[in-house]
């Protein structure tokens, strides 16, 4: 899992910190590579709706963009090109 903030594509915040996990898409191995993520939203909390691009801001401000796919309860899932941090398979997601 990796910390990041969720930020949709105008650059307001979603919400300020979420842990992300990681796993891999059944899809793609090559240069173009698709991963999965999913995170939590607290109750009461105006979650992003399927097909929405969100942005994920690491800590060192470099920005991963994904497509949100499925609002799950609290359980927000996306899609993202190019290789996850490493770290980001680590874990298991918690709501």
């Amino acid at each position: 899992m990796f910390s990041a903030t969720i930020l949709r594509i105008d650059d307001s915040v979603i919400l300020p910190s979420a842990e992300v996990l990681a796993q891999n898409s059944k899809r793609g191995d090559g240069a173009g590579h698709i991963w999965r993520g999913i995170f939590c939203m607290p109750r009461f909390e105006l979650r992003p709706t399927m097909g929405e691009t969100i942005c994920l801001r690491l800590d060192d401000n470099s920005r991963i963009t994904g497509v949100v796919t499925e609002v799950e309860g609290q359980r927000v899932h996306f899609r993202a090109r190019g290789r996850a941090p490493l770290q980001a398979y680590e874990g298991a997601v918690t709501c």
